[in-house]
C-alpha cells in the first residue's frame, strides 16, 4: 500500500507538470503574432531612422553652403525699385521704420538660430505683415532675411544692394523715409546695424556748374545705435546727409547758452571767446523776436539747473534729487511727479532739504519751458543755422568726389593722406560760407577726434592757419575772407558754397537726448560713406 500510494502521487505530479507546459506553450503561441508585429515595427522604424540619418548626412550643412558660396560667390545685383501704388498707400511706414524693422534687426543679434529663433520669427512676421502688403517689398524683405540669417559677413554686398533697393523704392514712391546700415564683424560673426530716419527735406545746392543733393534727416527709431557725427556723404548716391538730431543736440547744449550775454561768465574759455562773434552771426540769420526768445529761455533753463544743483548740495534730513541732465524743456512729467511726492514726504517729516516751495518753483519753471511754443520754434531755427554749416561741409565732399576729378592740395603738408586733404577742403569751404562761417569754426574747434584720424590731421592744419593762438582766443573778424584766400592758396579755386533758401528754416528737436554710444567712432570706407563700428548688440532703449 505505501508503495502504491507513492506511485499515484508521482503520477499526479507528472500530469500537473505536463498541463503547465501545455499552458505555457499555448501562451507563447498566442503571443507570436504580437511579437511578429513588434519585430516588423522595429525593422520599419530602424529603416526609417537609417534613411532619415542618411538624408541628413547627405544634405549640405550651413558650413558647406557658406564654403560653396565663398568659393563661387554670386555677383550682387542692384534691386530694381518697383511697387504697387495702391499697396504702398496702405502701409504704415512710420510703424515700419520706427518699430517693426529695427525690432527685427535687433532679433537678429540675439541667437536667431537657437533660443532666439521664435523671437526672430515673430518679429519678421510682424514686419512682413505690414510692409509685405506690397509684393515687391515682401520679396525684398524675404530675400534680405535669407541673406542676413545665412551670414551677414558672407552676404554683405547683397544685403547692401537690398537695403539700397529699399531706399530707392522709398524715393521713387515719394515717401520720406531712409534706412542707413552697417555690416560689422564681431566675435560672434557678422552683425547688421540699421538706423531709420524721416526725411525732413531734400534740397539741391549749386556748386559751380553742378548741383548736389542734401537731405535733412531725423531719427524715428529708438535704439542704442547713436551717430557720432553730424553729417555723412555718399558719392555713390551723390547725396549728403545731415543728421538733425545730433545737430539739434549740439545747438541746445552748446550754442543756446551763448545767445544770452549774461551767461558768458558761466561759459568755458572757448565759449567766451566765440560768443560775441556767434551772436553777431546769429543776428544775420535769426529775427530779433527769435533771439529774444532764446535769451529768455537760456536764462530760465540756467536758473533751473542752478536751483537743482543747490538742492543737491543741501545737507540735512529728507529726500532730495540728483538730475544728470536737464532737457531743454525742463523736467519731464515723471520728474515733476517725483519731485512733488518727495516734497510731500519731507513736509510730513519736517525736513527742508527739498521743500514744497522748491518743488512748486521747479515744476512751474519746467511747465513754462515745455509750454513755450515760441521757444521751441526758436531752438529749431538755431539748430537749422548749424545744420546749414554742416551741409556746406558735406556738399564740398560731394563736389570733390565727382568722378574724374582729382583733388590736389599744393600747399598741404607733405605726406598728408588723400582723406585728410578731402577734410581740409571741406572745412575750408564751410569756413568760407557767409552767415555760417563762425558757427562752422566753433563746431570744428569743439570736435574731439583721434590723433591718427584723417579729420584730426585736417583740423590741426586748418586751425593752425586760421586760429594760430588756439580756439581759446577770439576768431578773426575777417574769417570768411581768410578762408577764401586759404581756399585759393590750397586748391586754386574761389567757389563759395551757399545753401539755398529751400533748406528748412527749422530743425525738429529730438524727443529725448541720445548721446553717442560707447564703442562707436566715425570711420571711412573709401569714398562711400562714414560708418559706425559698434562692438555690442543692437537693442531698444
Amino acid at each position: 500500500m505505501p508503495s502504491a500510494s507513492r506511485a499515484a502521487i508521482h503520477s499526479n505530479v507528472e500530469t500537473h507538470e505536463a498541463h503547465a507546459e501545455v499552458i505555457a506553450w499555448a501562451r507563447r503561441q498566442s503571443l507570436r503574432p504580437l511579437r511578429l508585429l513588434a519585430s516588423v515595427c522595429l525593422m520599419v522604424s530602424t529603416a526609417v531612422a537609417i534613411g532619415w540619418i542618411s538624408q541628413r548626412m547627405a544634405r549640405p550643412t550651413r558650413f558647406d553652403e557658406d564654403l560653396a558660396l565663398a568659393k563661387a560667390p554670386m555677383k550682387p545685383e542692384p534691386w530694381l525699385p518697383c511697387f504697387d501704388p495702391n499697396a504702398i498707400e496702405s502701409i504704415d511706414f512710420e510703424a515700419v521704420h520706427a518699430h517693426l524693422l529695427p525690432e527685427w534687426v535687433i532679433a537678429l543679434h540675439h541667437d536667431p538660430y537657437s533660443v532666439g529663433s521664435s523671437r526672430e520669427q515673430r518679429r519678421f512676421d510682424a514686419l512682413i505683415a505690414e510692409a509685405g502688403k506690397d509684393p515687391n517689398l515682401a520679396l525684398l524683405l524675404r530675400r534680405l532675411r535669407d541673406r542676413a540669417t545665412l551670414g551677414v559677413s558672407l552676404h554683405a554686398l547683397e544685403i547692401s544692394q537690398l537695403l539700397d533697393g529699399w531706399n530707392h523704392t522709398m524715393q521713387q514712391a515719394g515717401l520720406p523715409w531712409y534706412v542707413a546700415y552697417d555690416s560689422v564683424e564681431s566675435a560672434r560673426g557678422g552683425r547688421l546695424y540699421t538706423r531709420c530716419y524721416h526725411v525732413q527735406a531734400d534740397v539741391l545746392v549749386p556748386v559751380g556748374p553742378q548741383t548736389h543733393g542734401v537731405r535733412l534727416l531725423s531719427r524715428v527709431d529708438s535704439t542704442n545705435v547713436a551717430e557720432a557725427f553730424f553729417g555723412q556723404t555718399s558719392t555713390e548716391e551723390q547725396r549728403a546727409l545731415v543728421v538733425g538730431d545730433r545737430v539739434a543736440e549740439f545747438a541746445l547744449e552748446r550754442l543756446w547758452p551763448m545767445m544770452e550775454p549774461q551767461l558768458d561768465a558761466k561759459c568755458s574759455e572757448m565759449d567766451r571767446a566765440f560768443a560775441p562773434a556767434l551772436r553777431h552771426e546769429a543776428s544775420q540769420w535769426l529775427s530779433d523776436d527769435t533771439l529774444e526768445s532764446l535769451r529768455q529761455g537760456a536764462m530760465l533753463r540756467h536758473q533751473l539747473i542752478e536751483r537743482l544743483q543747490e538742492i543737491e548740495r543741501k545737507k540735512g534730513c529728507g529726500r532730495w534729487l540728483a538730475v544728470d541732465h536737464v532737457p531743454w524743456n525742463g523736467l519731464s512729467e515723471k520728474g515733476r511727479s517725483i519731485i512733488a511726492r518727495a516734497a510731500q514726504v519731507n513736509e510730513r517729516k519736517r525736513c527742508d532739504r527739498l521743500t514744497h516751495k522748491d518743488a512748486q518753483w521747479l515744476i512751474g519753471v519746467s511747465e513754462a519751458l515745455s509750454s513755450d511754443e515760441k521757444l521751441k520754434d526758436s531752438l529749431g531755427q538755431l539748430a537749422a543755422w548749424l545744420a546749414r554749416a554742416v551741409a556746406s561741409h558735406e556738399v564740398r565732399h560731394l563736389a570733390d568726389g565727382v568722378p574724374g576729378r582729382v583733388l590736389t592740395c599744393d600747399a598741404c603738408p607733405e605726406g598728408m593722406s588723400e582723406r585728410a586733404k578731402a577734410e581740409v577742403s571741406a572745412y575750408v569751404a564751410s569756413f568760407a560760407s557767409k552767415r555760417t562761417a563762425f558757427v562752422a569754426l566753433y563746431q570744428a574747434c569743439g570736435v574731439d577726434v583721434p590723433v591718427s584720424h584723417g579729420s584730426g590731421d585736417a583740423l590741426r592744419f586748418v586751425l593752425g592757419v586760421l586760429m594760430p593762438q588756439g580756439c581759446e582766443s577770439p576768431p578773426p573778424n575777417n574769417l570768411v575772407e581768410q578762408a577764401r584766400l586759404l581756399d585759393w592758396i590750397l586748391f586754386k579755386r574761389v567757389q563759395p558754397i551757399e545753401i539755398t533758401d529751400t533748406f528748412p528754416k527749422s530743425v525738429p528737436l529730438p524727443k529725448e537726448r541720445t548721446p553717442p554710444s560707447l564703442g562707436f567712432e566715425t570711420v571711412a570706407q573709401g569714398q562711400k560713406r562714414h560708418s559706425l563700428r559698434p562692438a555690442f548688440p543692437m537693442r531698444s532703449l
